[in-house]
């Protein structure tokens, strides 16, 4: 719901049994019930499935890729509000649902809050995730200890966001009412209108809060500081050279692993970064519009040409940030091997690949190359040690043995074909792989 309609008195009580509705509904079926409502569903999906791939993988919550899971959680949350504030109405509007109608005054406050909390909170995460990353970028003393600091408490600070957004967006809530007509016929849309409280028909809330705070706190402040800090990140990246220190000893094999993740994490949310500006570009054009041009709103009441690019183009900026959360796990997957690792894991298990349990495999240790064998000549076969001119069986696993053992039965040719197999550690993983 458009909350500048609202504040204007749209949908305020004349006596008179008027249903406004959706304007332009022809096209706005097509762009929000058809369009938007799929990438809504297709988000759900993608990040409820990122939420599961997390779940199934401890080691991904105490690591740096910790924020994308949280963010996965508020993008579900910003899909289901996108249908229920977005799609729904269009949806009743079209087809006539009195039913459905009924239904959604009844939530469609608590739905506009929430979709505000968790539009902030997106905001906030990122730009939680991207001052890690940040402090990474600088080698000072100060830095290093917050940097610290913030790697140890991520869970904390994740939920200090989400408290934040509430806190800050919970007076959205007593902005908007429903009022019931009485005078209008049951079976009418009419009899219930969404009306704007007298908190918002107060100028001084309006003027400071509801417009220079929002304007400054929700949609400047967030894009330039995104900006500068990925451009920093991404300068900081280019210069950076991974060349080992000089010390005694040489990098172990975990902590080349290490930098590598950490490397994946840092070009993932350069991405994801980059996504978002992107996204909320078009509603920066919007909101600088609508500072800097006086009396827009009896403009739009005038120009039916100029009221129809602006309706449009808010519709479009809700789009674009649904389209930007809906990238958000192709992102990870591309630049990010520990998600996608861990992603292809959760795949094979509820697809079914490994249900048929194996008999656990004895690893047999890789022994030392021999001597032949490093000088590139083949071991030669003994004949030696039975009959004249019989040439007895030598042992395939020990051609240097005696031949008088190579018939006897061992160990090894009793045991299960599994010994075959040899196992490397796979750092990323923090498990041993065949």
């Amino acid at each position: 719901m458009d909350e500048e309609a609202v504040a204007d008195g749209a949908f305020a009580d004349n006596g008179t049994c008027i249903y406004w509705g959706t304007d332009y509904i022809e096209g706005k079926i097509w762009l929000i019930g058809m369009f938007g409502t799929t990438v809504a569903l297709t988000s759900i999906i993608l990040n409820f499935f990122l939420c599961i791939v997390y779940l199934y993988t401890p080691s991904l919550a105490k690591s740096a890729v910790l924020y994308f899971g949280v963010i996965a959680v508020v993008d579900i949350i910003m899909g289901f509000n996108y249908i229920a504030a977005m799609s729904v109405p269009v949806f009743i509007d079209y087809y006539g649902l009195l039913w459905l109608y009924h239904v959604f005054v009844s939530c469609v406050v608590a739905v506009v809050c929430e979709s505000n909390c968790a539009l902030f909170s997106s905001s906030l995460l990122i730009l939680l995730a991207t001052t890690e990353r940040l402090l990474r970028t600088f080698q000072v003393k100060t830095t290093t200890h917050l940097r610290r600091f913030v790697e140890k408490n991520r869970v904390g600070l994740c939920a200090g966001c989400i408290l934040v957004a509430v806190a800050y967006k919970l007076p959205t809530y007593f902005e908007l009412d429903v009022t019931e007509h009485l005078h209008c016929g049951v079976e009418e849309f009419s009899r219930f209108e969404i009306v704007a409280t007298p908190l918002v028909r107060n100028e001084i809330y309006r003027k400071l809060f509801m417009f220079w705070t929002r304007f400054i706190v929700d949609r400047i402040s967030p894009f330039i500081l995104l900006v500068l800090m990925n451009f920093k990140i991404i300068t900081a990246l280019k210069q950076q050279t991974f060349t080992p220190k000089k010390t005694v000893f040489m990098p172990s094999s975990s902590t080349k692993c290490s930098r590598r993740n950490i490397r994946d994490a840092t070009r993932t949310l350069i991405i994801m970064v980059s996504l978002y500006i992107v996204s909320q570009a078009p509603q920066m054009i919007i909101s600088i519009s609508e500072f800097s041009t006086p009396n827009l709103d009896e403009k739009l009441r005038d120009d039916e040409g100029l009221h129809q690019l602006y309706s449009y183009a808010n519709d479009i900026c809700s789009i674009c940030s649904l389209l930007s959360s809906c990238l958000r796990f192709p992102v990870y997957l591309a630049n990010n091997r520990q998600i996608n690792d861990a992603s292809r894991a959760t795949f094979r298990y509820f697809c079914g690949y490994w249900r048929a349990e194996k008999k656990p495999k004895d690893y047999r240790p890789i022994s030392a190359p021999t001597a032949s064998l490093t000088a590139g000549k083949a071991p030669s076969k003994k004949t030696s040690g039975g009959p004249r001119g019989v040439k007895l069986a030598e042992d395939p696993l020990n051609p240097d043995a005696p031949e008088s053992m190579a018939n006897k039965p061992t160990d090894v040719e009793n045991t299960d074909s599994t010994s075959n197999y040899s196992a490397t550690y796979e750092y990323h993983l923090n498990e041993y792989r065949l």
